[in-house]
């Protein structure tokens, strides 16, 4: 479900934009908007040392022992170069954003920063923590790996014989039918209403990965639109499912002509009407996306060689260089204060800077303290005052972030993967009092990952001729199909014996740090902010790592531990968020007279960096008004 975004009118000939926040979201706007309009002048305000926001990539360094000597004969430190992600560190394969992320890294000379993680990697593998601290693997698909499929599905974790009760009871249960648009429940609430509570409980898990939510607070008409849509037409879920299925089954049997309909259809809707108007503004001689995005199917996840801060870097490197030296980046330069001046018709920045119109993608938190700073406005305008009540009910939160490295041990044992989540009922089963959300395996993607762009793979890619037509199906009209290129297979060569370190990311707070959770040690935290010290969060998830994979990292004498506190890290989506949000863009336009936008994770759609850098283009391509004209330069 969009958020209104749109100006109601384009921005004119060389008029002078802010952009407020470089983290992903600013970035991506500032870069496709300058790209569309040329003559524009962009300005984007930072208020950290650094662009990228919450993606942090730094690269550490650690002394190893023993130490090397040199051919003199004389000691030599040795240090060993270690990368922590800080925030997000992959990208989900198949997906709008991260078509045009690819696009730009090509664009950028980056693709040898680009690696893949193939769907039958090592890396691949997900497990979710069950009672006793076991590492339960989920199944990645119903057929790839039936072993695993029928483990997991006799699991505590699923609980088959509840789960497959309420699976064909789902059928006969009550169904909402929803008639109001403003109609909205929690994600909990709908699943345990339809599904039952075994699989809300894995639902539970996969927003805590995602969110770092609570779902019985967050929103299945946010979250799940596909689900909701079913419920307000009164449909079954279950039974939706079986017909869909029962269609695939059918297609057997069906004609070679039907067949070749069938599949021009898939060829034709490889790419969504966004990607259909980025390839139109931002056409790639040597990358073709349908071949791409056929290509992304079987590669559940992207990484990065030198961490995913390398796309925001090369985006605000990108965006500074055009133009002619009209953009810039000012970091340490936060805003305080956003006015607007009625005579001149121009928003007033800091009391220092004019501009014709400003696009903000900070948090809510953040715009409540500029707004509240505007004193004079606040004065005048009681509609501010309501502004601000509306923002301060968007819920945030703070999650600590451990990174962990132990060089020349692998102490993942028979758990090798991505990672794991942790389920909400495992905290009230087991007193997870470390409020632990979840673990990746970072070693193990970067073992796994092989690059993408190889030089076969980047042969097939690029906008020719398809290659090998002889093995390639052709309709009555000799047309050749993007959905039948094959790809060489990348390699899996995981070997688990040749492990030479350990790196983890431990992920713990989230929902279970808001004001309203009962934390039972109440002492260890900031009684304003329910939000533990450093020293406290460092010892809790030491304890819930060694306990949870079996390990005392007290014991261990070489290692690296790093930890990261931040603070409204993660808008969350809760039942009523896209009305509010709603509310919220209106009174801005209202207030702003159409000169101030709002974007970025709380106001846009979705708080993945795909999301983010899909809504950055989608937004730009609106404000720009070129849609119906003139390509722009490339």
């Amino acid at each position: 479900m969009k958020a209104s975004l749109l100006l109601f009118k384009a921005l004119a000939k060389n008029e002078n934009i802010a952009v407020v926040g470089g983290g992903i979201s600013g970035l991506s706007y500032a870069y496709f908007l300058t790209k569309l309009r040329p003559d524009l002048t962009v300005t984007v305000f930072e208020e950290s040392n650094k662009t990228g926001g919450y993606i942090y990539s730094p690269i550490g360094y650690k002394k190893e022992l023993p130490l090397k000597h040199n051919l003199n004969g004389a000691v030599e430190e040795n240090f060993e170069k270690i990368l922590f992600e800080k925030g997000p560190r992959t990208l989900r394969g198949k997906s709008d954003g991260t078509l045009i992320i690819l696009d730009l890294l090509h664009r950028f000379k980056l693709t040898d920063q680009v690696y893949a993680i193939p769907k039958d990697s090592i890396a691949n593998k997900k497990y979710l923590l069950s009672n006793g601290n076991k590492l339960i693997e989920v199944p990645n698909s119903f057929l790839r790996n039936p072993i695993v499929l029928l483990k997991f599905l006799m699991s505590p974790v699923f609980q088959f014989r509840k789960a497959m009760v309420n699976l064909i009871c789902e059928v006969f249960r009550r169904k909402k039918g929803w008639s109001d648009s403003k109609m909205d429940e929690s994600v909990e609430s709908f699943l345990n209403r339809r599904l039952g509570k075994e699989l809300s409980n894995i639902a539970s898990a996969v927003y805590h990965g995602i969110f770092a939510g609570d779902i019985g607070k967050l929103s299945i008409k946010s979250l799940m639109p596909g689900m909701y849509q079913i419920e307000k037409h009164g449909n079954s879920l279950v039974g939706i499912t079986l017909l869909n299925t029962k269609r695939n089954l059918l297609s057997i049997f069906i004609s070679e002509q039907e067949k070749r309909v069938a599949k021009q259809k898939r060829n034709d809707n490889l790419l969504s009407k966004d990607i259909k108007k980025y390839e139109k503004f931002f056409f790639n001689k040597d990358l073709n996306l349908s071949k791409l995005s056929v290509l992304l199917k079987s590669i559940p996840m992207i990484s990065f060689k030198n961490g995913l801060q390398s796309l925001t870097t090369a985006l605000g490197e990108n965006f500074s260089l055009s133009n002619s030296g009209k953009n810039r980046i000012l970091t340490e330069n936060g805003i305080t204060q956003i006015d607007i001046s009625e005579e001149r018709n121009k928003i007033i920045v800091n009391n220092q800077y004019e501009f014709d119109y400003l696009k903000s993608t900070l948090n809510s938190p953040k715009l409540v303290k500029i707004l509240e700073n505007s004193t004079e406005n606040l004065e005048k305008n009681g509609k501010i005052r309501n502004l601000i009540e509306l923002m301060k009910r968007i819920n945030y939160v703070t999650v600590c972030v451990g990174n962990i490295y132990v060089p020349r041990q692998d102490l993942l044992k028979s758990n090798h993967g991505f990672g794991y989540l942790i389920p909400k009922n495992y905290e009230k089963q087991t007193n997870n009092k470390e409020k632990l959300l979840g673990v990746i395996f970072d070693s193990d993607i970067e073992k796994s990952r092989k690059l993408l762009f190889n030089e076969q793979i980047s042969r097939k890619l690029t906008n020719e001729e398809l290659p090998n037509k002889d093995k390639i199906d052709k309709s009555a009209n000799n047309k050749l199909f993007y959905t039948d290129v094959k790809f060489p297979e990348l390699e899996l060569d995981f070997n688990k014996e040749q492990l030479d370190y350990t790196k983890i990311t431990a992920i713990m707070g989230g929902h279970y740090w808001s004001p309203s959770s009962n934390n039972q040690d109440v002492d260890k935290y900031d009684n304003e902010e329910n939000v533990p010290s450093k020293s406290i969060a460092l010892k809790m998830i030491k304890l819930a790592v060694s306990k949870q994979l079996n390990i005392e990292l007290d014991d261990i004498k070489e290692k690296l531990i790093e930890l990261e506190i931040v603070k409204n890290a993660i808008p969350q989506y809760e039942v009523g968020f896209i009305e509010l949000r709603e509310e919220i863009h209106q009174k801005v336009c209202e207030i702003y007279k159409d000169k101030v936008k709002l974007g970025g994770m709380s106001f846009s759609n979705g708080i993945g960096v795909p999301d983010c850098v899909l809504n950055g283009f989608t937004e730009a391509l609106a404000d720009s008004g070129i849609e119906e004209k003139e390509e722009p330069d490339k």
